[in-house]
């Protein structure tokens, strides 16, 4: 979702001593034309122009902005077009100008968890479990995304993007190995298809939901509050069975694998248990 936060609006320098006036005249007399940009309205700069006494000196609708004034970058700020669109980070931490890399410094700090919380999480999912590593990396995610929405300036905000980058893209993996382990050979080509299936899904539904939830912030909140909805797997979710046996948790992984059998409406032979065991043995 950080692609839609990050949207560029038309913007230019913000004047306070011509707020009272209407948005048009306030840009025809303090911004100067931008020649390199198709003649439009510049972007980051003014005239330096004490506007307080040429309004004493000539009524504002006499005035005409002189080509000749000094222009200088922008100084107060910036107003932002509004219309298209209402909401995004580089209005609210004024991300343009000299400061429009920095969208794509916050998409980088994204990407820049990645690597590493594939190799932390990948550690904690053999130490400890694919399940116990699927839910921390949840929180994690879940974590990085609200508190971002709540960052009063940029830099805040990027570090806690780093920390949602973390998950990615781990937070996907655990579970496509979990749901692998879960099921026979027959079936894994099945799951695979079913699984990037369904995360194609996911991406069409957040184009619809960002057209509807136009405020980065509350976008930030609605695409990671259902997130908390995969808790409930916590009573439900086994343990992979493969990762048990390789810690050489046999009973466990037994008690697992007879439940998976009975949802099946099929039974657990013996011989199957004594097979397991005896690899178990082999391969330690």
């Amino acid at each position: 979702n950080q692609l839609f936060m990050a949207d560029v609006p038309d913007h230019w320098c913000l004047e306070p001593e011509l707020m009272e006036y209407p948005r048009e005249r306030r840009k025809q007399l303090a911004i100067p034309y931008d020649e390199t940009d198709n003649g439009t309205y510049s972007k980051c700069s003014r005239y330096d122009v004490n506007w307080t006494q040429l309004l004493l000196e000539q009524d504002v609708d006499d005035l005409t902005p002189n080509t000749n004034w000094s222009v200088t970058p922008c100084l107060y700020g910036w107003e932002f077009d509004t219309s298209l669109v209402s909401s995004s980070i580089v209005i609210d931490y004024e991300l343009v100008c000299q400061r429009d890399i920095y969208p794509t410094i916050g998409l980088a700090a994204l990407n820049a968890g990645g690597p590493i919380g594939v190799y932390m999480f990948g550690i904690l999912n053999d130490r400890y479990g694919r399940r116990l590593s699927f839910f921390l990396c949840l929180a994690t995610l879940i974590f990085g995304n609200l508190t971002s929405a709540f960052m009063p300036n940029f830099w805040l905000w990027a570090a806690c993007r780093v920390i949602a980058g973390l998950t990615i893209p781990a937070i996907y993996q655990i579970p496509f190995i979990i749901s692998l382990e879960l099921v026979g050979p027959n079936y894994r080509s099945f799951v695979t298809v079913m699984t990037c299936l369904f995360y194609t899904l996911g991406l069409v539904l957040l184009a619809g939901i960002t057209y509807l939830v136009r405020d980065w912030v509350h976008l930030s909140i609605v695409t990671s509050l259902p997130f908390l909805l995969y808790y409930i797997y916590w009573w439900f979710l086994p343990e992979s069975p493969r990762w048990l046996l390789a810690k050489g948790r046999l009973e466990e992984a037994s008690k697992i694998l007879e439940t998976l059998a009975s949802v099946n409406e099929k039974e657990l032979p013996d011989s199957f248990k004594l097979r397991l065991k005896q690899r178990m043995m082999l391969q330690r």
